[in-house]
């Protein structure tokens, strides 16, 4: 008898042949991905210190309540992620995810800059951007760290 089995998302599929055997499919459920193993809620802000890509944030001196993140990458291949934006009493903080190439990837070596335009309904003297780094093929850290502030 000839066994095989593989794996097809979003089940596994076994299949047994033999010499005027019939041919059988066992489905088994997938675990879901591990990407969904952080949940939103589960996340926290670190007092350990920030190590990643130059972050700098510029706030609107004039009109609409409004700031600039920019982040300069080292190499291609990053995302950048607004994962939430909120003012209280004046004070703004936004947490960001940045999504970058695995350990194994290849990616060009070039600066790249990415910016992000934040704008609220309500006004905001100072600010905070807290990061966290995703890696691809590995799991979603669930803690931010302090990358920039103003003033």
């Amino acid at each position: 008898m000839l066994s095989y089995s593989t794996r097809i998302a979003p089940m596994i599929v076994a299949v047994s042949i033999a010499c005027n055997a019939p041919v059988r499919h066992q489905a088994a459920p997938v675990p879901p991905p591990s990407a969904a193993a952080t949940p939103a809620d589960s996340t926290t802000d670190s007092p350990a210190p920030y190590q990643g890509p130059a972050v700098t944030i510029a706030l609107n001196k004039s009109g609409t309540p409004a700031a600039t993140v920019k982040v300069t990458f080292r190499t291609g291949g990053w995302a950048l992620k607004r994962d939430s934006s909120r003012v209280k009493d004046t004070f703004g903080v936004v947490h960001l995810t940045f999504a970058g190439p695995g350990p194994d990837d290849m990616a060009a070596q070039v600066m790249e800059e990415k910016t992000w335009e934040w704008e609220s309904a309500e006004p905001f003297s100072r600010a905070e951007v807290w990061v966290r780094i995703a890696r691809r093929g590995q799991a979603l850290p669930s803690e931010y760290r302090l990358a920039a502030k103003a003033p």
